[in-house]
């Protein structure tokens, strides 16, 4: 199992959102984050969508 990088819960507050929000993967790509390096999990979990 692979755990986001960064501070407890940094990650999943975006993550819960855009289920929620249904906001299409291609969105997410575009996205700007706040800390990138802790965000990096995410760009590898997008691109098992893709």
């Amino acid at each position: 199992m692979r755990y986001l990088p960064g501070p407890p819960g940094e990650g999943y507050p975006a993550l819960t959102f855009a289920v929620h929000a249904r906001i299409p993967v291609r969105t997410l790509r575009r996205m700007i984050y706040a800390y990138p390096t802790f965000h990096r999990a995410i760009e590898d979990a997008l691109d098992r969508f893709e």
